[in-house]
């Protein structure tokens, strides 16, 4: 893919390194912000800020990282362990592990967005709100 790149630019006389920039970390983190902050701003029924889904993004690429770290350094020291215990089926417990973990980090990432937009609309202050707010759901009657 990035060799079709290179050579539609190299017909118009234009030179990028596309296959250094494609494989830093810095692009990989770039590309997970954009795509978690694209999943929240598209997904959810509700609109969502971008300056909040902004901050998830960062908070999402910087957790999977050190996930990314964490996981490898947990895998090459413990694999041993996995492959006592299940043998040639290690092979499907450690993706099935690894997804596990980016699926928290995807769904405490939305979280966090949830809050801070949540907190910026006014909601969920205190508790004394969210009883007033029940009882007028409720005509004025009490639920008791």
């Amino acid at each position: 893919m990035v060799a079709i790149f290179q050579s539609a630019l190299a017909h118009f006389s234009i030179t990028i390194p596309l296959g250094k920039i494609v494989t830093g970390r810095v692009f990989f983190g770039v590309m997970m912000i954009v795509s978690f902050v694209a999943a929240v701003m598209i997904i959810p029924n509700e609109d969502v800020k971008f300056k909040y889904a902004l901050v998830g993004g960062l908070f999402f690429a910087v957790a999977l990282g050190i996930a990314k770290f964490l996981f490898k350094l947990y895998v090459t020291h413990f694999f041993y362990r996995y492959n006592l215990i299940y043998g040639s089926l290690t092979i499907l417990v450690v993706p099935v592990l690894w997804i596990y973990y980016l699926a928290n980090i995807l769904l405490l990432s939305s979280e966090l967005v949830n809050v801070l937009q949540k907190r910026a609309n006014g909601y969920g202050e205190r508790a004394s709100d969210l009883l007033r707010a029940s009882e007028r759901g409720l005509g004025g009657r009490s639920s008791f």
